[in-house]
């Protein structure tokens, strides 16, 4: 009888086993759904991104501000992912798998500088004559002036942090050439077989080479006379001479001043909708494509926005030729999201070589490359990545002055120089 009771309690044990498992995955998959629909149904109706994306975010433990996009596609590919990462035997599977698919749904927020080498310019005649190098602004708009006096922090105003970012506190940091990265990859990477790569861009043949665009078209910055800004400050702005469609300009500028011809869509891609932007700016980037076959760089130039830990707000800044400027940073996709992305490393050729030649130029202006686990459109071309200049509390002007800088140093590096 005790041999019996005993077989019998073993097998209870084994089929209450079999349920929890069962409920296990079960509550894995009703969370994995109320995700789905809540997703799909604030995008069906065009709710604002504000009114469902905070509920999802908290709710998966996110708190940065990133974009909210997501496609089709994407999502796709981690439902695949998710059930191919199922491991009957292992119930820690199941929450390894569905955490894998919620850090996807809603991308990482990107929060993420001597001696100078001869550089040439083209003279009247259409020939590279040798310049002497300096630590100097490129040309600007004649009316760029910053405020003389600065109004101090209000009450119930955060005071911005006025800071320079050199490099990183955390072990994903690291240097190699006089490159700074933050790698959010697994793939180990060496410097030389991107600083020392032939970069595949033809100058010579015609057409557009380069097309910016913006996919956070809004992105806007900070009175240039405060020291503080309220908690609300979102750093949005429609106005196409006060936002980031600003700063894109003069990139375009510059880069057709140097030979380089330049091709900028202003199109917006995060207003009315903030949902859906970075699907939305793949459209545009196909688009002219198609038109212009000959390009073969896409820049889609942002604004970052960082807080410290205390909330107040940060803001980038580099001294140049006795100015501010906003410090600028290259954000480069990878392979190591759902969507494929295979010659990513193409992209990091052109990211080492101008990131090189801003230390050069503007020692300083550079923060580190930051090399993400998201694919961010930049799979469109074989010189694609994001810009980020100054943060959301930089002021326009210093945005000016710092996208200038890094524009040269594009120029240069597709120059040859």
């Amino acid at each position: 009888m005790k041999k019996l009771l005993g077989n019998g309690s073993y097998l209870a044990m084994v089929i209450n086993k079999k349920q929890l498992l069962l409920t296990l995955i079960t509550s894995l998959l009703g969370i994995f759904l109320f995700f789905f629909l809540a997703f799909r149904l604030g995008t069906s109706i065009e709710l604002p991104a504000a009114s469902y994306k905070p509920i999802l975010k908290s709710a998966m433990g996110m708190t940065a501000d990133g974009d909210d996009s997501i496609s089709d596609e994407l999502l796709a590919g981690h439902i695949m992912q998710f059930f191919s990462g199922l491991d009957p035997r292992n119930a820690a599977s199941y929450m390894a798998s569905i955490g894998n698919i919620f850090s996807y749904i809603v991308p990482e927020n990107v929060e993420y500088k001597e001696n100078f080498s001869e550089r040439l310019i083209l003279d009247a005649t259409g020939k590279y004559v040798p310049l002497e190098s300096q630590s100097s602004l490129p040309s600007l708009p004649e009316d760029l002036s910053d405020s003389e006096e600065v109004q101090p922090v209000q009450e119930g105003e955060l005071k911005i942090a006025d800071l320079t970012s050199l490099k990183g506190s955390t072990k994903n940091y690291v240097e190699a050439e006089g490159i700074k990265i933050k790698n959010g990859t697994d793939t180990v990477l060496d410097a030389n077989d991107y600083l020392n790569a032939e970069l595949p861009m033809n100058l010579e043949t015609g057409g557009p080479k380069v097309l910016i665009v913006h996919t956070h078209s809004t992105e806007s910055y900070a009175p240039g006379n405060v020291a503080g800004v309220s908690p609300s400050f979102t750093g949005r702005n429609t106005n196409p001479d006060e936002n980031i469609i600003k700063v894109g300009d003069i990139v375009c500028d510059i880069l057709n001043q140097n030979g380089i011809e330049t091709i900028h869509d202003s199109t917006l891609h995060d207003y009315p909708t903030y949902n859906g932007a970075y699907t939305r700016s793949l459209k545009t980037i196909e688009k002219n494509l198609e038109k212009y076959p000959t390009i073969e760089m896409v820049i889609d130039v942002h604004r970052d926005a960082i807080s410290l830990n205390d909330g107040s707000p940060v803001k980038y800044t580099a001294e140049v030729n006795g100015e501010k400027a906003a410090q600028v940073m290259l954000v480069m996709g990878s392979n190591d999201s759902a969507l494929d992305h295979p010659n990513w490393k193409e992209n990091l050729k052109y990211a080492f070589q101008i990131q090189q030649r801003m230390n050069q130029l503007y020692p300083q202006l550079a923060r580190p490359i930051n090399i993400s686990t998201n694919r961010y459109n930049q799979h469109a071309t074989l010189g694609s990545m994001i810009m980020e200049v100054g943060t959301h509390v930089n002021t326009l002007e210093e945005a000016i002055r710092g996208a200038s800088c890094a524009a040269q140093a594009i120029a240069d590096v597709l120059n040859g120089i």
